[in-house]
């Protein structure tokens, strides 16, 4: 190789050869090293990333019917479906749900049906204006009554007065399996009696009825503990 008025040693060559080589080897290391950093340190690095949306559903699951007298709340797929005033003040309300439909809660208001029967307590204590809970009993027929072999052996059986958990109540054996719910506390049978702030003091029933295959009866306390006198 020529330089202008001299020759350059045959080494030269080599040196700019080695430097170029060394040169390229440094940057295939550095990248070697930047992908080893990007995939296995604790930091993420994001390339290109789109925008992702969250919906939140802030959908309520429990609705309030505020009436004249009282609050009460039940899922939102629960429907008020009447009210009548006489020859009782009642409020029905119905799961509206495909396949469910087939539960209900009524609730008397002041004037109680003292002779109606049920096939379970859920015996209720007054406390101000709202309810405390016992435990739910049994089919009454399984502790009230005489042995009973099946549901056709029943029909002939009279209504009669159970007791669960100290609080009295009348047992409906003929209709055993009907799987009717009744309050009923020291007060007296289907009455518990509760004072509200403004409204003052009142007597409620509350009848709970499930005929679904799968009986849900926390609908029904939960119902119970949301309930408030005005």
């Amino acid at each position: 190789m020529y330089r202008f008025g001299r020759r350059l040693p045959p080494w030269h060559n080599y040196r700019k050869r080695a430097l170029t080589m060394v040169i390229m080897v440094l940057l295939v290391v550095a990248v070697i090293v930047g992908w080893y950093i990007d995939n296995n340190s604790g930091t993420t690095i994001i390339h290109n990333a789109g925008a992702k949306t969250t919906t939140v559903n802030n959908t309520p699951s429990v609705q309030t019917f505020n009436e004249t007298v009282f609050t009460i709340q039940l899922p939102k797929d629960w429907k008020l479906i009447n009210h009548t005033i006489s020859p009782y003040d009642i409020y029905t309300w119905q799961d509206t749900t495909k396949y469910q439909d087939n539960r209900n809660l009524n609730l008397y208001v002041d004037t109680m049906p003292t002779t109606l029967a049920v096939s379970r307590l859920q015996p209720v204590t007054a406390e101000g204006d709202l309810l405390q809970l016992g435990g739910l009993s049994d089919a009454c027929i399984n502790f009230t009554g005489p042995p009973v072999s099946s549901a056709q052996a029943a029909q002939s059986l009279p209504n009669q007065v159970a007791k669960w958990q100290g609080i009295n109540f009348i047992c409906d054996l003929s209709n055993y399996n009907n799987n009717s719910i009744g309050t009923s506390s020291q007060q007296g049978v289907n009455t518990v009696i509760l004072t509200g702030p403004t409204t003052g003091r009142h007597s409620f029933f509350f009848l709970y009825t499930d005929h679904n295959i799968s009986p849900n009866y926390t609908i029904f306390s939960d119902a119970l503990l949301s309930f408030r006198v005005k």
